[in-house]
Formats: C-alpha cells, structure tokens, sequence
C-alpha cells in the first residue's frame, strides 16, 4: 500500500507516492487542549528503526485529518522489529531508573533499618547520647492509662507500655580541650585552655545502617520545596558502632544495581509484539501527553 501527497508546482500539482515506513503500534489517543485537540499514535519507523508519536489529526488547522503519508497499519514483518525498538527503549529506562534507585535513594527509601553507604566525605559534630528514665506522664499511674473524663476506666499505657516510665534520650555535642602555650606579647610563656567542639570524620566508602530521619523547611501544598535528598537529615549507626547524622544527598545504598544483563532480560521477557494483549498501554507510555485516551 502506497500513500499519494500532492504537492503544487508553479505550473501543475505533482502527486508523488510516498512507500510505506510508519507503521502503527497502537490506538491513536486525543490531547485535549484549550481551544483545540490534537490526535496521535505511536508509529514504527522503519528508516530510522526507531519508535515516534505521529500527529494524525488536529482542530487547530484545515484539513487536519488528511491521511498522513506513509503511516500505514502494522504488518507481521514489522511486528518483530517495533518490539525490539520498544525493548531498546524500556531497557535505558529501567536501567536508569534501578540505577538512581541504588545510587541516589529517595528518602522514602531511606527507612529505618536499611544500610547505607557515603559517597562523598562527612564531618559533623560529635555528639553524646544520654537516656534516662523518667515518669510516664501522659495520663498514666503506675503503668496505666487513666482516662480524664472517667478516672474507673483504665487501660494499658500505649507511651510506656506499662512500665509507669519512658525514656528521655539526649544528644549533646562533645567538647575538648585544648591547651595552647602563648608565644608573644606581655603574657608570653603562658599557658591557655580553650574548649572546642569534637568532630567525627567519616570517610568515603563507610557504611551503615538508618535509625531515623528528619525533614527541615517548609513546604507548600502546592508542592514546593517538597521533602528530598537535598533537606532531610538521616540518622544512622555506622559498622563502628558511631552514632552519626547526615544529609541523605551523600548517601547510597550499601549495594549495587542489578546487571544490565539481567535488566534487559526483564525488558525482553515483559515487552510484546503491537496490537497483542496487553501491548497497547506499553506502546503508548513512553509518549504519552496530558491528554485523554480513546
């Protein structure tokens, strides 16, 4: 099948016939803007072996549902190659995306009890970590929840879990000091002692495991300045036994991404050929647009 484009001339139109090298891989769908609609298909190019979305139809101009040349319906040699250029294309995808998961988690992936690694240098304040126990002092006696609107209903008491005491856990910045000889002027020879904060130094390469974290700033319904890597402090116990905190932008996890070899194993195993069952939504992912499916 053969598709004929007319083309004007100074003299004559000139009808030139246009083969066959889009091929369709899915149902067109309609982009639904302001004041006009648009309508696309995902297409196999067969001269540039590649897949590409294809207007084939408009309001915003005349004549905007011509045929388009050379887009013509999937034929079963074709089938075979669309599928590998879809393959080509999962396969950078998910292995950019299980790639950053590892190299640069997200703070939801950031839980507690999950193990990290530094891929740049830290020094932070070293701190102290006191716990001592006080009073429970959320309703309680002896362990138990009293209720305030009713003193005879009592029940176990969820802040202490009925030990009638809870821990109060403190961290304060070590000090040192540090004795300096004065070398001039009238106090000369004399010795003074300055305290100054203790630092920890983390290395490249060290890791451990997540305790906590905690997000600074203010955010906006909006989705403005959102919580992420570049404002949440992680908490975590390094293999030393050190109790530290960091910024999330300069951990890793403490493991590496799957092989590309077994990433493209999973593009090739889950990718099927146009127009069978289940391929639809895959075709038209990787070019959707904010518009309405058909």
């Amino acid at each position: 099948m053969t598709t004929d484009l007319a083309i004007a001339s100074e003299s004559t139109p000139v009808t030139v016939t246009v083969a066959p090298y889009l091929y369709r891989c899915c149902e067109e769908w309609e982009h639904s803007g302001y004041d006009d609609s648009d309508w696309y298909v995902v297409a196999y190019n067969a001269h540039e072996s590649r897949l590409q979305r294809v207007e084939v139809g408009s309001t915003r101009y005349g004549n905007g549902f011509a045929q388009i040349p050379g887009l013509v319906s999937m034929t079963p040699e074709m089938a075979p190659r669309a599928r590998m250029a879809l393959v080509e294309m999962r396969f950078a995808s998910m292995l950019h995306a299980e790639t950053m998961a590892v190299t640069e988690p997200t703070i939801d992936s950031l839980k507690p009890g999950v193990r990290v690694r530094f891929i740049e240098a830290h020094r932070c304040a070293k701190k102290e970590k006191t716990i001592t126990e006080i009073p429970c002092d959320r309703y309680c006696d002896k362990g138990q929840w009293v209720n305030p609107r009713n003193p005879a209903d009592k029940r176990t008491c969820f802040a202490c879990k009925g030990t009638g005491k809870i821990q109060q856990i403190r961290r304060e910045k070590v000090k040192v000091e540090e004795t300096t000889t004065v070398q001039r002027g009238k106090n000369k020879g004399q010795t003074k002692v300055k305290a100054s904060l203790a630092w920890e130094e983390i290395e490249v390469g060290s890791c451990g495991v997540v305790t906590g974290q905690s997000t600074f700033g203010q955010f906006y319904r909006n989705g403005y300045n959102e919580p992420g890597r570049h404002n949440t402090t992680v908490y975590l116990t390094l293999d030393d036994g050190r109790e530290i905190q960091a910024p999330a932008k300069k951990l890793r996890l403490d493991k590496e991404p799957p092989s590309e070899k077994a990433i493209r194993a999973v593009a090739e195993d889950t990718t099927p050929l146009p127009w069978t069952a289940g391929a639809d939504g895959l075709y038209y992912s990787p070019f959707a647009t904010a518009g309405v499916r058909l």
